[in-house]
């Protein structure tokens, strides 16, 4: 195929709206992206158990689903949203997770959460088991292989409360829930105030039959010892 071009130049018209500058569209639709999703769950915070159940909560999942495949709700803050849920990214800005109270339970709370990544720089996401409302994400190497440490806080009804920690590896295109680096040949009783490792959990109750026996505060994560550490006190010990 031949293509000729004359040489003689035509003055073309200014395009004002193609003028405007990609980051700001893109900011603006972002902005957008947020207020919905914060009314959406707006609505779903003040409704009653049945109406959120069964209109609200389905609603929001499915427009929070939706925005969580497009790279601007990954690139963007979301503030107002922010201020209605937990939304936390890693360190490295690989891994970000959306965790929020669906307003479902009673005294036993539901929480829901998301973890969204980018692999391949192409954004990811997936539903996370629930095992409470996500605080906090570290992320870590080992053997020069991108990990995650997750940690969240369940309210099991008035008879019990525990900290769960799990680890992601993000591998290829796939983030996923893994156990290998829990010590449980140490953490196996489940009886333990200091925690225990089932499957791929590590979870440490923090009251058990509406009595809070034990507490830990300040937990800390050395990413280059990979050791969680918590400051821990006896309820009857502090009382004194």
């Amino acid at each position: 195929i031949f293509i000729s071009c004359s040489n003689k130049k035509q003055e073309q018209p200014i395009n004002k709206e193609a003028a405007i500058d990609k980051s700001e569209v893109l900011g603006s639709k972002a902005e957008n992206i947020d207020k919905e999703l914060t009314a959406l769950y707006d609505s779903v915070s003040v409704s009653f158990y049945g109406e959120s159940s069964e209109k609200y909560l389905p609603l929001f999942q499915e427009k929070l689903e939706t925005y969580l495949a497009d790279s601007l709700t990954f690139y963007n803050e979301l503030d107002s949203l922010s201020s209605r849920i937990c939304i936390l990214t890693s360190k490295d800005g690989l891994v970000k997770i959306y965790s929020y109270d669906d307003m479902s339970g009673g005294s036993m709370r539901y929480d829901q959460s998301y973890i969204q990544y980018k692999a391949d720089d192409i954004i990811h996401y997936k539903k996370m088991e629930d095992y409470g409302l996500v605080s906090d994400i570290y992320d870590f190497k080992y053997q020069d292989k991108p990990y995650y440490l997750v940690i969240s806080n369940a309210k099991c009804g008035g008879s019990c409360g525990s900290t769960n920690l799990r680890i992601y590896l993000l591998e290829g295109d796939n983030i996923v829930q893994t156990g290998k680096l829990f010590p449980k040949d140490r953490f196996n009783n489940k009886e333990s105030e200091n925690g225990y490792v089932d499957g791929d959990i590590f979870t440490i109750h923090k009251y058990s039959f509406g009595v809070l026996t034990y507490n830990f505060e300040e937990l800390r994560f050395d990413s280059d010892k990979r050791i969680v550490s918590y400051d821990e006190w006896n309820v009857d010990d502090k009382a004194k």
